[in-house]
């Protein structure tokens, strides 16, 4: 790996304030409540929100509070998906009813972060361990044994679990899901239980796909999840979310992934195919993955710098408008009047 711009790659991920890989993002983000479960948030979107809430409160000339959106942080991290622990087969080799999912709806995929053999980001990967721990630890319950993110065999740790829930129930607001990159009818499945199943989700569910992205920043399909990510070095995007478990006392943490774009390719060896709530709904998915990546030292690159004030939101760390977060959009192109109305706190400063 030694002939990819490591430096002026890390250059442009750290100037995210959500980089996970900085000690400063631990006061960019905070826990905030969602019915059941608490989800990591922007910090400033947060004080903003509750700002909004108190005036709401206390003026009843307000007329309704406009409160900013609340939702969760994409943390921002750079990691090798572990070749041994990778299981996002699309259809998840399900066969029937297991204990962990009794309905085929219920599928989740999953894979596993280690640290990348970049000595620089292998660096930085101990501190997304840090962070991740010290965030976990702001809301754990005392005496409830951990489960989720840190595998608890891992002394020291060592990984990062990841995973993608992948179909949605349907609801009023779906609307036609014809513009959609992929659909329910077409999901990959292997057993014939799987596909039963999918026909009979067709009216109560859509499926909801990995934002996941090639090496040259084009969207990857589901069939070759396997085969594009195991043992590849990833830019990843993830939301963390957290809930009690009063059965068996545990804390449960998930890691979803919200973006995943190819840095380095696997290894040929592992390239073979084998091996009501805040969070984000994919109605729809970009093609195209604009944000920052590896180049060759003697290829020459345009630099992409983060947007300076709130009128420049044509550049940033992502391919799709997050909460709490730039967007990346090519100067040709207009935004969108959805986008042009985000101007995220954390660029007002700026």
């Amino acid at each position: 790996m030694a002939n990819y711009d490591w430096k002026t790659f890390r250059d442009k991920i750290i100037k995210n304030p959500y980089y996970l890989g900085a000690p400063q993002a631990l006061d960019k983000v905070t826990w905030a409540r969602f019915e059941r479960e608490e989800v990591l948030v922007s910090a400033e979107v947060a004080a903003a929100h509750q700002s909004a809430a108190d005036d709401a409160g206390t003026n009843f000339d307000h007329g309704g509070a406009d409160l900013p959106d609340l939702g969760p942080a994409s943390l921002l991290l750079v990691a090798k998906v572990s070749p041994d622990d990778c299981w996002l087969t699309p259809c998840g080799s399900w066969k029937g009813p297991t204990a962990i999912t009794p309905t085929f709806a219920d599928l989740k995929l999953n894979c596993r972060l280690v640290a990348p053999e970049d000595p620089t980001f292998a660096n930085d990967f101990r501190v997304v361990l840090r962070n991740l721990e010290t965030l976990i630890s702001r809301v754990e319950t005392k005496g409830y044994e951990r489960v989720g993110v840190f595998d608890p065999k891992e002394r020291p740790k060592t990984s990062i679990k990841l995973r993608h829930v992948v179909f949605e129930e349907k609801d009023l607001t779906d609307g036609n899901e014809e513009g959609n990159a992929f659909q329910l009818r077409d999901w990959p499945a292997k057993s014939l239980a799987a596909q039963n199943a999918l026909e009979s989700m067709d009216s109560t569910h859509r499926v909801n796909p990995i934002r996941t992205y090639d090496i040259g920043g084009n969207l990857i399909p589901p069939s070759q999840y396997m085969s594009t990510l195991q043992g590849a070095v990833v830019r990843v995007e993830i939301t963390i979310s957290h809930w009690g478990i009063s059965k068996g006392s545990r804390d449960a943490y998930a890691a979803d992934i919200d973006t995943l774009r190819v840095i380095v390719p696997a290894p040929l060896n592992f390239a073979s195919g084998s091996a009501k709530s805040p969070h984000k709904k994919n109605t729809s998915i970009p093609t195209k993955d604009y944000g920052p990546s590896l180049t060759k030292k003697t290829v020459s690159e345009k630099s992409i710098l983060p947007a300076q004030t709130g009128e420049e939101l044509y550049q940033g760390l992502s391919g799709r408008p997050g909460r709490g977060q730039t967007i990346l959009i090519p100067k040709d192109e207009k935004p969108s009047g959805k986008i042009k109305k985000r101007v995220w706190p954390f660029l007002r400063g700026a």
